[in-house]
C-alpha cells in the first residue's frame, strides 16, 4: 500500500488525475494512478509492454516486477492494474476512525494523500470473473507497526468492497520461474516488432518446431543451425525459440528447468 509522492497532493493535482484518467479503464485503456517519473523510488524502477494489455506497466520495485512477470504467465489473470488507488475517501475514514487511527496526509498541502495497491486483477475463476487484490511486501516488513496499520486499512477497504485481498511477499514464488519468465518475456511482441511478413515467421516456426523434436540436442545448437539454414541474422532463430516458449507454442515447466544456453531438447515437455 503507497502512499507515496514527490509533491504536494493539492486538490487540483487530485483533480488532474482524474482527469487525466488515472486509477481508471481496463485493459491497454488503464493508466496507473503512479508512473514511473512521479517520484523517486528506494528500488529500482521498471516500463515493461505487457502481454495482456499491450500497453506499458509501471513498477517502482525490483519485487514488483517480479509479481508481475508471475501474473502475466498466469493464464487465469486476464488484466493486470498497477499502482491501483484507493479513491473511496469517505470509507478510507471510516476503516481508519474505527481502528483507532488516521489516514496520512501531506504535511504540506493538508490532504490526504490517496493510498494505492500494488496491483488489482481481473481473474478467470471457472465461468466467472473476478477483481482480485494483490498487495507486494517484504517479509521482513511486516511485523513492522506501520506498515502492519497501513495493510490491514487497505484489508479492511477491499473487505467493504468485497474484493479478494491478499499479500505476497518475496517466500512466495520460486525465482527460477521468475527468471525463466524474464529471459522469454520482452520476445512474445517479436512477432511485432522484428519481422514484418507474417508468412515468413510462420514458415520459421514451423521448421524450428520440427527439429526441436529431435532428442537430446542443446537447443542453441539447433536455433544456431536454423540461422545458417534460412540465411537469417545470428541468434534470430533463438529469439524465435523465447517466442515460442513465451507465446507456450513450446511447452517448457519452468517451475523445474532452469532456461539456460545449455538447454536441451529433452527438457521440452510439449511442442504444439
Amino acid at each position: 500500500m503507497a502512499s507515496r509522492s514527490r509533491t504536494p497532493l493539492t486538490q487540483a493535482k487530485f483533480a488532474r488525475y482524474i482527469k487525466e484518467g488515472r486509477g481508471s479503464g481496463l485493459g491497454k485503456d488503464y493508466r496507473p494512478w503512479i508512473e514511473v517519473g512521479d517520484f523517486s523510488s528506494r528500488g529500482r524502477s521498471h516500463r515493461i509492454r505487457g502481454w495482456k494489455s499491450n500497453r506499458i506497466h509501471h513498477f517502482l520495485s525490483d519485487h514488483e516486477k517480479r509479481v508481475f512477470l508471475l501474473l502475466e504467465w498466469a493464464d487465469c489473470v486476464i488484466d493486470i492494474r498497477e499502482q491501483f488507488p484507493l479513491l473511496d475517501r469517505e470509507l478510507l475514514k471510516r476503516v481508519a476512525n474505527e481502528m483507532g487511527t488516521q489516514c496520512s496526509t501531506d504535511s504540506e498541502a493538508q490532504e490526504m494523500y490517496v493510498p494505492t495497491t500494488d496491483f488489482m486483477l481481473s481473474v478467470r475463476r471457472g465461468d466467472c470473473i473476478y477483481d482480485e487484490v494483490l498487495t507486494i511486501k517484504q517479509s521482513q516488513d511486516l511485523n513492522k507497526k506501520d506498515v502492519a496499520k497501513k495493510l490491514e486499512i487497505e484489508r479492511r477497504y477491499f473487505y467493504e468492497k468485497d474484493i479478494s485481498w491478499k499479500i505476497i511477499t518475496e517466500k512466495d514464488y520460486s525465482r527460477q520461474m521468475v527468471d525463466n519468465i524474464e529471459l522469454v518475456h520482452s520476445s512474445y511482441h517479436l512477432a511485432d516488432d522484428k519481422f514484418s511478413i507474417n508468412t515468413a515467421l510462420a514458415n520459421a516456426c514451423i521448421t524450428l518446431k520440427s527439429k526441436l523434436k529431435r532428442p537430446d540436442l542443446i537447443v542453441r545448437d539447433v536455433t544456431n543451425e536454423l540461422d545458417v539454414e534460412l540465411k537469417l541474422q545470428r541468434g534470430q532463430s533463438l529469439e524465435l525459440f523465447k517466442y515460442l516458449v513465451a507465446t507456450k507454442q513450446i511447452i517448457v515447466d519452468f517451475s523445474m528447468v532452469k532456461v539456460s544456453a545449455m538447454l536441451t531438447t529433452s527438457s521440452i515437455a510439449n511442442i504444439i
